[in-house]
């Protein structure tokens, strides 16, 4: 079998996976995404990729994760590498409204929502605007830290 290589930024999640690979002798490497460069013109090593990068990456300190994993999946998908929750899983982790719309499209409800980004729209479309044509909940929801 090829080498199985697991992206991520915390070892606390990876670690039973690490003791069941250890025990079956699978070939394993950490590739661990906090911070660094990709070379894209560069072609990744054969293998099988396992994606366990979290949208909540920033609230360990490693605010730029999810965005450097992105490109890594995006050069190896490039270059057809088997990747275990792909670029689209990463988009759905981190963005509420990608979750939201995937459901839709499967006819699964959702709450009414408004994606607002930056605070002037947090502000008055997500916040003041909707009480103006009837109370509703409003939830805010920090995604991606800063």
């Amino acid at each position: 079998m090829s080498q199985i290589y697991m992206i991520h930024e915390n070892r606390e999640w990876t670690a039973p996976l690490q003791v069941e690979l250890e025990r079956l002798g699978l070939a394993y490497g950490e590739w661990f995404l906090d911070r660094g460069t990709v070379d894209l013109s560069s072609t990744p090593p054969d293998g099988v990729f396992y994606n366990r990068m979290s949208a909540s990456s920033h609230t360990r300190g490693h605010r730029f994760a999810a965005e450097y994993t992105g490109a890594v999946l995006a050069w190896l998908e490039r270059h057809g590498r088997v990747v275990v929750n792909n670029s689209r899983a990463m988009q759905l982790e981190i963005s509420k409204a990608a979750q939201y719309a995937a459901l839709n499209t499967h006819g699964i409800a959702t709450p009414a929502t408004v994606a607002a980004i930056g605070l002037p729209a947090i502000l008055t479309d997500a916040i003041l605007a909707p009480f103006a044509e009837e109370a509703r909940v409003v939830e805010l929801r920090r995604s991606r830290g800063l």
